[in-house]
């Protein structure tokens, strides 16, 4: 709702239509009503438009429309959940046992290991350490 009460404020202020914004934005006039009303969430692209158009922080108005975004915005990988799932595919590959596989998700969990390529190092540095 931040982009809806924003961009409405925004556009009554400069005496704009919402048909002038779409055609600056090269989008729908309804759609610019949606954003309004709150029916309808605009894409990153068009978040960024916005912010050039309102001539406003594209991070900060990115930030507040979308907090979902805020880990694309801020250059941070996101924190992945203990529960989460790692690519089994490429360790079966390498024929990983039962017993590295839980060292392996144990690893992970740490939440710096993510890439399987990664995973596959920590495989056979544990498998080295063993011999």
């Amino acid at each position: 709702m931040a982009v809806a009460k924003s961009l409405k404020s925004w556009r009554v202020k400069n005496g704009l239509k919402q048909r002038d914004v779409a055609e600056q934005l090269g989008v729908q006039a309804s759609f610019i009503a949606f954003i309004e009303s709150g029916r309808r969430q605009p894409s990153l692209p068009l978040l960024i438009k916005l912010a050039d158009l309102m001539k406003v922080d594209r991070a900060q108005f990115c930030r507040d429309a979308r907090p979902d975004l805020a880990v694309l915005l801020d250059n941070r990988p996101p924190r992945q959940r203990a529960s989460q799932p790692f690519n089994l595919g490429i360790l079966r590959t390498a024929h990983a046992t039962q017993a590295e596989l839980e060292v392996l998700k144990a690893v992970q969990r740490l939440g710096r290991v993510r890439r399987p390529r990664d995973l596959l190092f920590v495989l056979n540095a544990i498998r080295q350490a063993l011999d």
